[in-house]
């Protein structure tokens, strides 16, 4: 059986790093590669960030804190509460951020990054994920706030005109959880001065 060089392949715990083997074989370690990355979970982390005086602030800042090496056994590391209704809904995955598990006409845009005028609170826990952490994003809540209206009328759209694209149980699902997030924000009279900064990790 003929052997060939193959490039190396990783994606977080899971790897093939045998330089020379047959095709066969390198193709069975990539398949199983690639479905063990579909069935890996995934979750969001998420915390909310108000502007005061022109500079955002995290909401959750005074449960900031940096656990001693001693705590896990590899080194300090930050740790902060996160915003409350945080689940495993990659329908709300992808409507947040675009081809996060699903992808939706409405879909916000695919982001891979915060700003650089994120808190630096909220800053230091993204860093700590480092490449574990992916499709970060941030958005106010007037954007928040503007998709939900434009979900009500796709709504609305959906009850003349059915698409293949989603259902009227997809959408009602989505304004559920847009509202609900909205709810968790609370009301203000400058929506655009609040946001949650999001991030997924597998």
């Amino acid at each position: 059986m003929s052997v060939s060089t193959y490039p190396k392949f990783s994606w977080g715990s899971f790897s093939y790093s045998e330089a020379r083997l047959s095709h066969d074989d390198y193709m069975d370690s990539l398949g199983f590669c690639l479905s063990e990355i579909a069935n890996m979970g995934c979750d969001i982390h998420w915390h909310s960030e108000t502007k005061k005086d022109g500079v955002w602030v995290c909401d959750q800042a005074a449960s900031f804190k940096i656990n001693p090496p001693e705590y896990d056994g590899q080194g300090e590391y930050p740790e902060m509460d996160k915003l409350p209704g945080r689940t495993r809904d990659y329908w709300f995955f992808g409507l947040l951020n675009n081809g996060v598990r699903t992808n939706w006409p409405w879909s916000f845009p695919y982001t891979c990054d915060i700003p650089y005028d994120t808190s630096s609170e909220v800053r230091a826990i993204v860093q700590h994920w480092d490449e574990d952490g992916h499709s970060q994003g941030v958005r106010t809540q007037a954007e928040l706030i503007a998709k939900l209206e434009e979900l009500n009328l796709a709504r609305a759209q959906l009850l003349i005109a059915p698409s293949e694209d989603a259902s009227i149980h997809n959408v009602d699902h989505l304004i559920a959880r847009l509202e609900e997030t909205l709810a968790t924000l609370g009301a203000t009279d400058t929506p655009d001065d609040r946001r949650i900064v999001f991030w997924f990790g597998n």
